[in-house]
């Protein structure tokens, strides 16, 4: 078996275009639903799987991108296949698209607990039946505590915690009438799903019933959701967000732990240390690529502070910029307009320069979202949130950068087309001197 497919039912935006991630050592290929074809999730079989380890990986990765995008994803079935390519497989009958999808977040847990939790929470979420949702959820508790009275306990230590808009409502309503919200969620709840010999049982054909467990079930997602992040140390997308980890992750992992933790604390790095900065890329997230500013040559480092200052040059020299690594606020920092000297020797790269510089400009205050690659492995070390401009005439700002980048590029063909020219002059100089 080369492919196993998987055929899925996601509740979040679903890229539009094929997509391959790579996921703990193992490639997926992502498929858009068609009219035909519905969405599907393929995993490139690693020699001599079988169906039942390749299902296990794919659920695993489906329920890291489940816990990572904060919604379900459900399986409809699975098919392996041992063409060039994977199978199709058959359409489902909603759709939730994204035409710009990144994976930009996946956890990657170790432990069979962590593991087991994103599994059983992807499922929650992904359940059609707010009773066993309700369910799902709360068996993410009972991980971590066996004991009934240590489930009721931990929610109501935690519940305060909570911050989601249904959740927190639903919570004010039931304060009213409940004066032990771990007992009520662990006994109306969990137990009255989970057992049907005693009182309180759910009937599922009673839509009062149903109805409550559905406004409860917010409330027990939430609970899930940080006892996940605070007792097993997974790391939610809005946190990953919140804490903008993804502005200098790759840096730090280039500057090592020693480098990173004197630039966090304030405390100069010795001079002697060794700081190795390959050749860097900037770019601006689904913007085509500015030739300009591939490739840039780091030569020299400056510390300020809690920052690390690069100073880079294109592969001509003839544009040098720095860019700023905060990493006392773990922020990237670029202006392309402060930060980007181009010096005119009179050829077109110059302009050139100038002509990206303008449109480089133009994304940045279009909302763009600056990135940088590392040249060689194309691999993503930086980026920053989508820039808010300020006070500016976003419009006539855009137009200029254009009529800039325009006028730039003129200028540059008039230069290349005046070179020959200057080349058969110097010849003919030449010639006449003999």
């Amino acid at each position: 078996m080369k492919w196993l497919t998987v055929a899925v039912k996601a509740n979040f935006g679903w890229p539009t275009e094929e997509k391959e991630i790579e996921y703990l050592g193992c490639k997926y290929l992502l498929r858009p639903e068609t009219d035909e074809d519905a969405q599907s999730v393929s995993l490139l079989c690693p020699k001599g799987i079988d169906m039942e380890s390749g299902r296990l990986l794919v659920n695993r990765f489906l329920s890291a991108l489940s816990w990572a995008e904060e919604e379900g994803i459900s399986e409809l079935f699975s098919v392996g296949s041992n063409g060039k390519k994977p199978m199709r497989v058959g359409k489902s009958k909603g759709r939730f698209i994204a035409q710009k999808f990144r994976a930009d977040y996946l956890p990657e847990p170790k432990d069979d607990k962590s593991l087991r939790a994103l599994a059983l929470f992807r499922e929650a979420q992904s359940l059609n039946s707010p009773a066993y949702a309700f369910l799902g959820f709360f068996k993410v508790l009972n991980i971590l505590f066996d004991r009934g009275a240590d489930q009721k306990s931990w929610i109501n230590k935690n519940i305060s915690a909570i911050k989601e808009y249904r959740a927190s409502k639903r919570l004010e309503d039931l304060k009213k009438s409940q004066d032990n919200l771990g007992n009520y969620l662990y006994v109306q709840g969990r137990c009255a799903v989970a057992h049907d010999f005693n009182e309180p049982v759910v009937d599922p054909d009673i839509p009062a019933e149903v109805q409550r467990l559905s406004e409860d079930l917010p409330i027990v997602k939430e609970l899930a959701s940080i006892a996940i992040e605070s007792e097993l140390g997974i790391i939610s997308k809005s946190t990953y967000h919140s804490t903008h980890l993804y502005e200098l992750e790759g840096f730090e992992r280039i500057l090592g732990e020693h480098v990173v933790g004197c630039l966090k604390n304030g405390k100069l790095v010795k001079e002697d240390t060794q700081i190795d900065i390959p050749l860097l890329s900037l770019r601006l997230r689904d913007v085509e690529k500015f030739q300009s500013y591939e490739g840039l040559v780091p030569y020299g480092v400056q510390q300020h502070e809690k920052s690390l200052i690069i100073l880079l040059h294109s592969k001509d020299t003839v544009l040098r910029l720095v860019i700023v690594l905060d990493f006392g606020k773990w922020r990237l920092i670029f202006d392309p307009i402060e930060h980007v000297n181009i010096a005119d020797d009179g050829t077109p790269n110059p302009m050139l320069a100038k002509s990206d510089t303008a449109l480089f400009v133009k994304g940045k205050y279009l909302n763009g979202q600056v990135e940088i690659y590392k040249t060689e492995t194309n691999e993503l070390l930086a980026r920053t949130d989508p820039f808010i401009p300020v006070n500016i005439d976003l419009g006539g700002t855009a137009d200029n950068m254009d009529k800039i980048s325009a006028e730039s590029l003129q200028e540059a063909d008039a230069r290349k087309a005046a070179m020959p020219n200057k080349a058969n002059a110097a010849d003919a100089k030449s010639g006449a001197a003999d």
